[in-house]
């Protein structure tokens, strides 16, 4: 007798994120007209985390910029200070 042939079991799980879900409703809403919203706010779920990491990020570079030139600043400030 030969070795039992074992099928492998594939389970596919489909699954549909927040973002997905919220789209949809947004999306079906807005296409029986039953909301008056644009539509960069109907697909506002898969941009704004994008758009507010990416403003984080700069905020961040700005704010780290601001404090560099005044450290600088300051460095100056107290070189001439004991001159």
């Amino acid at each position: 007798m030969g070795a039992k042939d074992v099928s492998k079991v594939v389970v596919n799980r489909s699954t549909i994120s927040t973002a997905g879900l919220v789209v949809m409703l947004l999306l079906v809403l807005k296409l029986t007209d039953n909301i008056d919203i644009s539509w960069w706010w109907v697909f506002a779920p898969y941009w704004l985390p994008f758009a507010l990491l990416i403003g984080f990020i700069a905020i961040f570079i700005v704010g780290a910029f601001i404090i560099s030139v005044i450290f600088l600043l300051w460095e100056e400030y107290e070189n001439r200070k004991y001159k």
